[in-house]
């Protein structure tokens, strides 16, 4: 027999360790937890945001790919010490290309392997590199 419930469940906990195991198809058709949780910013804006910034975003998408809480992670925290392990390095490496509008290494978070470090790269990164839209355009002309 069929029930209707209502839970309130935290969402951006909940579903990365739910969907962690296998495809779960009761929430495989929703938003990814951390793009709902996580606000759309320009390159620019992340780069005038500085290091603090950034780095508050890279710490909330290695909170979300662990399943903790971003407090839990500090800009000292060891990756590799923690359990980042290639499928969990390959996943934030997507979510912080996602994030800053950038191609990065596949290697990126055993390169730079605390948050501050990886800040700092990306940050580097936004200072350094033109924006895919601005690149297309250059070689257009």
């Amino acid at each position: 027999a069929a029930a209707v419930v209502v839970a309130d469940l935290a969402w951006p906990r909940f579903a990365p360790r739910y969907a962690q195991a296998r495809r779960r198809p009761l929430i495989a058709d929703l938003a990814p937890a951390d793009a709902a949780a996580e606000p759309t910013r320009s390159a620019r804006e992340l780069a005038a945001a500085g290091e603090p910034g950034v780095l508050a975003l890279v710490t909330g998408h290695i909170a979300s790919v662990l399943g903790v809480d971003a407090a839990d992670v500090t800009a000292e925290t060891d990756l590799l010490a923690i359990g980042f392990d290639s499928l969990r390095a390959l996943e934030l490496r997507n979510r912080l290309a996602r994030a800053v509008d950038r191609r990065l290494p596949i290697t990126l978070a055993f390169d730079h392997p605390t948050p501050r470090q990886l800040a700092r790269a990306l940050l580097a990164r936004l200072d350094d590199e033109p924006a895919p839209a601005l690149a297309q355009e250059a070689h257009a002309s």
